[in-house]
């Protein structure tokens, strides 16, 4: 991207980089969570998300150590060294998925050698005849799969999810730095609060990852229910010239926010079999860009029409309390067709003699 020469070819760049960055994390989750013990899944999930939080902070200060002694261009070579790392690294340690491999009956070497690793208490060997259990029958994804049984309701509350919490994150992410400013906090202040609020996010997603194993959807009602007067009450604490409420409440705001979409995250790979689970995560992901992008957007003409920052604030809280009628439909859904779990935890790979 550092040659571009022009937007367009920019924007070229910029959409086939998105095409791998937008597929590798799906991908990433659906392998997770199939390698990941039942009682430690979303843990698993939440953690993995919180490592790419830390990757979108960490170009900041490397930015401000390396350009000065570099040039700009440094980033993209960093940038794009990482990612080729990262496949050669994968491409000879990361190990395929086992029901992948038993599903499709591909490489009963490779299976056997990966229940072993992972510390199977049988005698596995390669002729062995693995089968899922309860002898489900592979089945090709599609996307009528991801509206099948009930899915077919918890699907669209999932995309409602990711579309509602993105629509209100990324309005504070864009805005906040400049609606502080606004209401005459330095630009100093206002950039570490840009700052807080991520580093909240990330103590948020880590928070709520062992409630998330316990209590699966609950611990996100319960963060949608208290981000929503959070956030609400920003714009209040900031005319109030208190830089310490400011950083606090501005510190639970990210909390909350980046917690919901980690545990969010965690609930679409949970939801979805296995046939299904990248796909389900993918669609996820994908319709949540679109409140990413209405977020900023919406944001925008509110400010344009010269609000004042106490209501432009209670009407970013609005997502998050729509959010929360959502996660608790989700949450009846899941008792209705689910049993109350997220994931059909039968789906054991197991093997025997033919």
């Amino acid at each position: 991207m550092m040659h571009a020469s022009s937007l367009s070819e920019l924007i070229i760049y910029r959409f086939i980089a998105g095409i791998g960055m937008g597929g590798l994390l799906p991908n990433a989750s659906a392998l997770n969570i199939e390698y990941s013990p039942v009682r430690h899944r979303a843990t698993m999930i939440i953690v993995m998300y919180v490592g790419t939080a830390l990757g979108g902070a960490l170009p900041g200060p490397i930015a401000a150590i390396l350009v000065p002694l570099f040039g700009w261009q440094v980033l993209f070579l960093i940038g794009g060294a990482l990612p080729i790392l990262g496949a050669i690294a994968a491409w000879l340690w990361l190990p395929e998925s086992v029901r992948y491999l038993v599903g499709n009956k591909k490489n009963n070497n490779e299976v056997a050698r990966l229940l072993k690793a992972l510390g199977s208490s049988k005698e596995i060997y390669a002729a062995d005849a693995f089968h899922i259990g309860k002898a489900k029958k592979p089945q090709s994804a599609s996307m009528k799969m991801l509206f099948s049984g009930g899915l077919k309701v918890a699907t669209p509350l999932v995309w409602l999810l990711f579309i509602l919490n993105l629509m209100g994150y990324f309005f504070l992410l864009s805005w906040t730095p400049l609606l502080l400013v606004g209401a005459n906090v330095s630009i100093e202040k206002a950039a570490i609060a840009f700052s807080i609020f991520q580093l909240g996010g990330i103590v948020g997603g880590l928070c709520i990852a062992r409630p998330m194993d316990r209590w699966g959807l609950k611990s996100v009602i319960a963060y949608f229910i208290a981000s929503a007067p959070i956030i609400g009450s920003i714009g209040f604490v900031a005319k109030m010239e208190s830089e310490i409420l400011l950083m606090l409440i501005i510190f639970f705001g990210g909390f909350f926010t980046l917690g919901i979409q980690l545990g969010i995250n965690a609930v679409c790979a949970m939801i979805y079999p296995t046939a299904i689970r990248s796909s389900g995560a993918g669609w996820a992901i994908g319709m949540g860009r679109l409140g990413s992008i209405v977020g900023p957007i919406f944001g925008g003409m509110l400010i344009a029409a010269n609000l004042p920052i106490e209501k432009l604030y209670l009407i970013g809280a609005i997502p998050f309390a729509i959010g929360a009628v959502a996660a608790i439909a989700l949450e009846c859904v899941s008792r209705k067709y689910f049993s109350g779990k997220l994931l059909d935890d039968n789906e054991a790979v197991t093997g025997g003699r033919p």
